[in-house]
Order: C-alpha cells, then sequence, then structure tokens
C-alpha cells in the first residue's frame, strides 16, 4: 500500500517535473530533477526506516558524474549517454536499495528486475490508495461532509481574494503583469495544455510512487540468479569446429597484411593502392568484426555444452586465441583510423571510434579472464562499466573541442582547414576557436577560416538556436560559449553575413567565402 505521504511527495516531484521540463530545452533541470528525485527517495524511506545498503552508496558516482555532464557537454551522443547511464544507475539503485546486490547480477538479473520495475509502476500504485482503505459508510459521510466544507470555504474565499487582487494590481504594476498571465493560463483555450500537463504529473507521480514502493518492498527480496539465458544445446565439437575455422581465417588475415600493419606507408604502394585508398577503407569493417567475434565469443560459451576438464581447457584456449587475434585486428584497425584522420581530419564519428576501440579491446580481455575464472556471468558487469568507461571518457575528453583541437594542429601541419565542419560542432569546440585564433602560431590564412567559423557560431547565437532564457535550460556549454564570443569580438567585425536560401555564408575579410553547416555531420 503507498503511503500518504508518499502520495504527497509524489504529486509534488510531478509538479516539479512539469516546471522543469514542461516547453524548456534541456539543461541543468535534469540534473535537478535527478538530485530532486534521489533525494526525496531516500529521505521518505529513511523516514520508513526502510534499511540502504553501503554498497548502493557506489552507484553515486555515476548517477551524479553524468547527471552533471549533461549539462556540461552539449555533443549530442555523448549527452544521449549521459541520460542513458543516469536513469540506468539510478533504477539499477532503487532496485537493490536494501541488499546492494547489483554487483553479482548477471543479464537475466538486469533484464528480470528491471522489467519488475516497470511492472510496478504499470500496476498504477498511486491510485490504489483509496482501494486500500476501508470502504464504510461513517468514511463516506465524513467524506461528504467535508467536501461540501471545502466547497463552502472557497465560495467564502473567492469575493475577498479578488478585492485584495484589484488593490495589490493597483499598488504593484509586476504583480499586476503576474496575476494576467495567471489569468491567462487559465483562458478556456488552454484547457487542452492544461489538461495534459495534469496527465503528465499524475504519470511521474505514479511512477514515483512504484519505484518507491518496489524500493521498499521488493528490494529486500532481490537475489541473483546466475540462470544461464539458454539452454546449452550445443555439442563440443561443432563449437570448436566453428572457432577454429574463424581463429584459422583471423591468423590467416593478420599475416596477410603483417607488413602494411607494422609499415603501411612503405609499403602499401607496392600493393598497387594509394595511402588514401588504404587509409579510407577499412578501419569500420574491423570494428565490426571485433565486435561480432565478441558476440561469437558469448554465444558460444552460452550454448556449448562442456563435460570434461580437457574440453573446457581446449574450448578456453581456442577462445583466448580468437581474443588475441581480434586485438591484433583492433590495433590494425585503430591504425587504419590515424591514417585516416591524419589524411582526412577529425570528426565525431571517427573520435566515438578510437575511444570505442580501446574500451571495445578491454571488453574482450576482461571476457577472457571471466571466462578463465568461470565467473562468466559477470561478463554483463563487466560490460556495463565498459559502457561507464566510454562514457567518461567522451565527457573528459570534450569531444568538440578535441575535433577542432586536432583539426587545427593538422592546419598548422600544412593540412587543409575544414572550416564548414569546424562551424557544425557544438557550443563546446568554442572556446577552444576563440583561443585558437589569438594564437601566434597559425597563419593569416588560418586566422582568416577559423574566424569565420567562429562568426558561425555568433549567428547561431543571435538566432538563439541552442538557448532559452529560462534558467531550466541553462547550459554550461552555451554560457560559457557565450562570454567567450563576446571576448572574441573584435576579430571578428570584418566577416560579412549572406543568408541563402538553405544556408549562411560568411565572406572574410580577405574575401574568401565559407559556408555555415547548421546541423551534425557523420562520416
Amino acid at each position: 500500500m503507498i503511503k500518504k505521504q508518499w502520495k504527497y511527495a509524489a504529486i509534488i516531484l510531478g509538479i516539479i517535473f512539469d516546471y522543469l521540463f514542461w516547453e524548456k530545452n534541456p539543461g541543468i533541470s535534469f540534473s535537478i530533477f535527478v538530485m530532486t528525485f534521489i533525494s526525496a527517495s531516500f529521505i521518505l524511506l529513511k523516514i520508513d526506516k526502510t534499511p540502504l545498503s553501503s554498497k548502493n552508496i557506489f552507484l553515486f558516482f555515476p548517477i551524479l558524474f553524468f547527471s552533471v555532464m549533461s549539462f556540461i557537454r552539449r555533443d549530442p551522443f555523448t549527452n544521449f549517454l549521459n541520460y542513458l547511464l543516469t536513469i540506468f544507475s539510478l533504477s539499477v539503485f532503487m532496485i537493490s536499495f536494501q541488499n546492494g546486490q547489483w554487483g553479482s547480477f548477471g543479464l537475466v538479473d538486469y533484464i528480470a528486475h528491471l522489467f519488475h520495475l516497470a511492472f510496478n509502476t504499470l500496476k498504477f500504485p498511486f491510485f490504489r490508495v483509496s482501494l486500500d482503505q476501508p470502504d464504510t459508510s461513517s468514511n463516506k459521510e465524513r467524506l461528504r461532509t467535508k467536501t461540501w466544507a471545502i466547497l463552502r470555504g472557497a465560495l467564502i474565499a473567492i469575493p475577498i481574494l479578488y478585492i485584495f487582487i484589484i488593490l495589490f494590481s493597483s499598488a504593484d504594476l509586476v504583480f499586476e503583469q503576474k496575476t494576467n498571465q495567471l489569468l491567462n493560463l487559465m483562458n478556456l483555450q488552454n484547457l487542452p495544455e492544461l489538461f495534459f500537463r495534469c496527465v503528465l504529473i499524475l504519470i511521474m507521480a505514479n511512477l514515483f510512487s512504484g519505484v518507491m514502493l518496489h524500493a521498499s518492498v521488493e528490494s529486500a527480496k532481490v537475489n541473483p540468479s546466475h540462470k544461464p539465458i539458454f539452454v546449452k544445446f550445443l555439442g563440443f565439437t561443432e563449437a570448436c569446429i566453428v572457432l577454429g575455422s574463424v581463429l584459422t581465417l583471423f591468423l590467416f588475415f593478420i599475416g596477410v597484411q603483417f607488413q602494411y600493419f607494422f609499415f603501411p606507408k612503405q609499403n602499401i604502394a607496392f600493393s598497387g593502392f594509394s595511402y588514401a585508398e588504404y587509409a579510407r577503407r577499412g578501419f569500420a569493417e574491423l570494428v565490426i568484426i571485433a565486435f561480432l567475434s565478441l558476440l561469437l565469443i558469448l554465444s558460444l560459451n552460452l550454448l556449448t555444452n562442456r563435460k570434461t576438464i580437457s574440453q573446457n581447457k581446449l574450448f578456453k584456449f581456442l577462445n583466448v586465441g580468437l581474443v588475441f587475434s581480434v586485438l591484433i585486428i583492433l590495433g590494425s584497425s585503430f591504425q587504419r583510423l590515424l591514417l585516416y584522420e591524419s589524411a582526412f581530419g577529425f570528426t565525431q564519428s571517427r573520435t566515438y571510434a578510437h575511444v570505442f576501440m580501446i574500451w571495445l579491446g578491454l571488453l574482450l580481455a576482461s571476457v577472457v579472464v571471466l571466462e578463465y575464472v568461470n565467473k562468466g556471468w559477470a561478463i554483463t558487469n563487466a560490460a556495463i562499466i565498459v559502457l561507464i568507461g566510454f562514457s567518461a571518457t567522451l565527457n573528459m575528453i570534450n569531444v568538440d573541442a578535441f575535433i577542432a583541437h586536432q583539426n587545427i594542429q593538422r592546419a598548422k601541419n600544412g593540412k587543409a582547414l575544414d572550416v564548414s565542419y569546424l562551424s557544425s560542432l557544438t557550443n563546446d569546440a568554442v572556446p577552444t576557436l576563440v583561443n585558437e585564433i589569438s594564437a601566434s602560431d597559425i597563419s593569416e590564412e588560418m586566422r582568416d577560416g577559423i574566424g569565420a567559423a567562429i562568426t558561425c557560431f555568433q549567428v547561431k547565437e543571435n538566432r538563439n538556436e541552442l538557448n532559452t532564457n529560462s534558467w531550466q535550460s541553462f547550459h554550461s556549454s552555451d554560457w560559457k560559449a557565450e562570454r567567450m564570443l563576446v571576448q572574441v569580438s573584435n576579430h571578428i567585425q570584418g566577416y560579412q553575413i549572406q543568408e541563402e536560401d538553405w544556408f549562411t555564408s560568411i565572406i572574410s575579410p580577405a574575401g574568401v567565402k565559407y559556408t555555415c553547416q547548421n546541423y551534425f555531420m557523420f562520416d
């Protein structure tokens, strides 16, 4: 049964959600709501004497880190991971609130408990409060009496309030303005919006009620099962043939490209391919191969029957050989990507791929170690740790600032600077561009291009594309970019802005025409 204080807190939380997010761009509001949600849960469960497991304290770190980074970084993919991992960590925190057994969860445990949590919110616990109360005639009579008392009080209060509102409005123009805004909000034309917002508040109240009920009752019953997802039906011989043949193919591939892996620039030309052709192809395919190899290893481990010690040893040996081969292939892919970036520059997707390859390699290594020590159930936690590490790395390196810095460094070494792509980055890149335009080691041609990119960001700022005036939408990246654009305004005074049909062009003082990209480009 949902307690009354939980019900009141759920309504308040729903109103806070509406106030923070309705018709507002996400910013600091997400972090505030997450902290409010977890603080309210902790306080109410503490009052209810529901014990918090000390192991769950570790989950505060990803919840706090990723929720805060959501209003510090503007890169869309990084922010998607920030939101995802915040919600996931918060869900696991509530699932294992009392016993903290999340560290021993396997894949089946995560799936089962997350579905159980979702099911508890779908049972509409918030609306079941009245159903748990005894339905007697005396209760009905008290309710009827109380309802009429409320109506009489409201009828008496309305004319009194009306008189005071008129007097206050005459005394203060700001109060009059706010009162008019409130009356406009209550206009009949806004009734559909008001209805929808009330429904949204009730949905959030029900969600909070379900989570609280789960943490209070179900989290004490959570125990890792380590049940296999599938029944092992694949024979040992068949699995060894699959692993052995794939390993042979991988070793053959490594042998063919051995000379290109260690000496690419010297040996590529002898094979009839240009350096650009070699750099442009391969790295994406090799990353996909590495990922599919990981799925193959996990699938065979789940489905293969191994009855004897010798079979286990041989199976582990083939797994180790395959993982070692995949790590070499990942190294080759990493090098190809370096060549690609050296030849054609850095982009968001290439940076993601770089970081992903490193963490994928760590995951592959951890899979072998866990299988070797017979703790295959922990592979799910290893994958979650790798996802957290991958996301944290993207946050720490600041993807768009990193791309801007690397591409400018390439330009300093004589490569072309893609000004159009620089203008497509988020506000995370603005501080780097502002710092570089006044650097002493760049050519006038580069300074001209960087100034054009900064002018594109100024155009976006003037259009208010990424910002709103509400404090709920405050974003650290936008705030920092706005101030740095003011500081560098003297460097972009000579740039002319031309509005085309589908895009904006910038004419630099040197007479060069640049195009602003108002979307995110992926390659």
